[in-house]
């Protein structure tokens, strides 16, 4: 019987330690008082209860569970439930449990390569835990490169997505996804640097993958906004449907946003996504000329007949189009 260390410092509500405090450890499921060993072999049997020592530490051996651990000192009480000691600990969090294995500090777990722990058990703990731990509203978090779960577990946050996830289905207008989305896909980020945050591509007109990004593609097809080839243009918020596996992201260089009017009626029949030019709005410049026969019209003076033209003016802001003040942000969009 493969046997799993916990261990831990047995302290109050307050954080006041509780030295040679009585630990109790059930099983969450049955109740009983499983068999506990000062030893990973199982050769020293360990009182159940057992004594915390002078400075409140208190630590056993046990087979892989969920268990449920109360520390009692005259009228105080520490409890913890639902405590996971098992495969998961030993993969990610115990040493001793995996005496070969080296730590991999980038993803935050061990390399089984020696050991061999099979990765479906670290996943099925993982799925297990994040079962129980549902109903509670908790968050499971997961490092970067981690798989999603296939199936929906409650939420998750993903390293690699920066966000919390939640189990999505997108099946309108020829999308077909289920899966994991995150809670903010598809939001139009603004980024005061010329690099896209983590969780997040730049609106560039890329080309990008309909598998790693399968998310993404299935709410863009979902919300209507996925174009054919011919029909795409840069400069509006609208995906292209590439074909091969691949589809192209919007592109919004050197363009700024305008609210969507959405029925109010002051930039009525938009689309919302669509492009629009930029323009003067209509009027009219009025010049006072003198009436005046010196002035060598042929009309002997009559300035309705004679247009008057200007030039560029050489002095302020002047150019080749018409904009407001503005500043330079990188348009980028949450996967």
């Amino acid at each position: 019987m493969t046997l799993y260390r916990w261990q831990a410092t047995i302290t109050d509500e307050a954080g006041n330690v509780m030295p040679g405090a009585q630990v109790t450890v059930r099983n969450e499921a049955t109740g009983l008082l499983p068999a506990l060993f000062a030893d990973k072999a199982g050769a020293v049997p360990l009182g159940n209860p057992f004594d915390a020592d002078d400075d409140g530490a208190a630590a056993f051996y046990v087979a892989a569970g969920f268990y449920e651990i109360t520390a009692t000192l005259g009228t105080l009480i520490a409890e913890a439930q639902d405590a996971n000691v098992g495969a998961m600990n030993a993969a990610i969090y115990d040493p001793e449990g995996i005496e070969a294995d080296t730590f991999d500090s980038t993803n935050i777990r061990y390399d089984n390569t020696e050991s061999e722990l099979a990765a479906t058990h670290v996943q099925g703990a993982i799925d297990e835990l994040a079962a129980r731990l549902t109903f509670t509203g908790a968050v499971v978090a997961l490092a970067s490169g981690s798989a999603l779960p296939g199936t929906d577990s409650g939420p998750v946050y993903h390293v690699d997505y920066a966000d919390t996830m939640n189990w999505a289905v997108y099946d309108a207008n020829g999308a077909s996804y289920a899966g994991y989305a995150s809670d903010g896909i598809g939001d139009l980020v603004k980024l005061g640097r010329s690099t896209a945050r983590r969780g997040t591509l730049k609106l560039n007109g890329g080309d990008i993958s309909t598998t790693t990004y399968a998310a993404l593609y299935g709410w863009a097809k979902h919300h209507g906004l996925v174009d054919s080839s011919g029909v795409w243009a840069a400069g509006t918020f609208r995906f292209r449907e590439n074909g091969g596996g691949t589809f192209r992201l919007p592109d919004l260089r050197g363009e700024t946003d305008r609210a969507w009017d959405d029925g109010r009626g002051v930039d009525s029949g938009r689309a919302l996504g669509s492009w629009q030019n930029h323009q003067l709005q209509d009027h009219i410049h009025q010049i006072n000329v003198p009436n005046s026969v010196g002035l060598g019209w042929g009309d002997g003076g009559s300035a309705g007949n004679n247009p008057a033209n200007t030039s560029n003016p050489t002095t302020g802001n002047h150019g080749s189009e018409t904009r407001s003040r503005n500043v330079a942000v990188l348009y980028a969009i949450k996967f």
